[in-house]
């Protein structure tokens, strides 16, 4: 899912896990939509995020790499889950 769309999340809503990968191009959309949510009262705690290492990342010295980089759009600390596309 490419989002082309501003995403909402508020503390009200029921969605608490978020599936992305840099390859989907949405990742700082998501990004801004965390922050917003966090923003607006929604813990961190109470979401399950994960996201994706694309497989043309796996060599050793680019695996950290594509991590910060996903966690810099998404604006977080850390991800729940972190699969190998």
């Amino acid at each position: 899912m490419v989002l082309n769309h501003p995403f909402v999340l508020s503390p009200q809503q029921l969605l608490r896990h978020i599936d992305t990968g840099c390859y989907y191009g949405n990742e700082k959309g998501i990004g801004r939509a965390l922050k917003a949510g966090m923003h607006a009262g929604l813990e961190r705690r109470d979401l399950f995020i994960t996201s994706k290492l694309w497989c043309t990342e796996l060599t050793p010295e680019r695996v950290r790499i594509s991590l910060n980089n996903t966690l810099e759009e998404l604006q977080l600390d850390y991800l729940d889950l972190y699969l190998i596309h």
